[in-house]
């Protein structure tokens, strides 16, 4: 399969996406078990609720297009990568 650099890119930028979104539900993960281990809680309070649905509730959501399979396969990718990193270790593998 013949690549432009503008395929290039866009595999680059899902990947990336994937890997960032792994990243983010693997930090999740490790700080729901932290609250677990340690009872944190973090609760949301009524006003800012409030402001923000004053804000922003009325607010039509992003339309989305479905991109080409090689740029989910990049992103899924990204994603298994990003979710693999352990956040509890001091360096990354």
């Amino acid at each position: 399969m013949h690549r432009t650099k503008k395929m290039t890119i866009e595999l680059k930028n899902s990947y990336i996406k994937g890997f960032l979104n792994g990243l983010k539900e693997k930090f999740e993960e490790q700080v729901k078990a932290m609250e677990q281990e340690y009872g944190l809680m973090v609760l949301l309070p009524t006003e800012v609720k409030q402001e923000y649905d004053k804000r922003f509730g009325h607010k039509k959501g992003l339309s989305y297009k479905i991109p080409p399979i090689a740029e989910i396969e990049a992103y899924q990718k990204g994603f298994q990568d990003g979710n693999k990193v352990d956040y509890t270790k001091s360096t990354l593998d």
